[in-house]
């Protein structure tokens, strides 16, 4: 659903206006990657069977969402300085 919505803004509003935008909802697309990694982490260490996919979210998952954190709070930094120079 977010790719959707993230295909019609940028067709609405261009790349950068469609993409760098702050939505309060966002934050909890960041806490649902976040709690994904953190039970796939906890459910490596108790199980210790290797997975492809489970190799995967465990070795790079936090890389990818400290990632969405950094850039999320850039775009919120962003929004919010844009209000005070207004």
């Amino acid at each position: 659903m977010g790719l959707i919505k993230m295909y019609y803004r940028i067709k609405i509003a261009g790349f950068i206006r469609g993409i760098f935008v702050y939505n309060l909802s966002q934050w909890t697309r960041i806490f649902t990657l976040g709690m994904y990694y953190s039970f796939s982490l906890a459910l490596y260490k108790q199980n210790g069977y290797a997975n492809f996919i489970m190799d995967n979210v465990v070795m790079y998952g936090k890389y990818i969402v400290l990632m969405i954190l950094l850039f999320e709070v850039f775009i919120f930094l962003q929004d919010k300085l844009s209000k005070m120079t207004r």
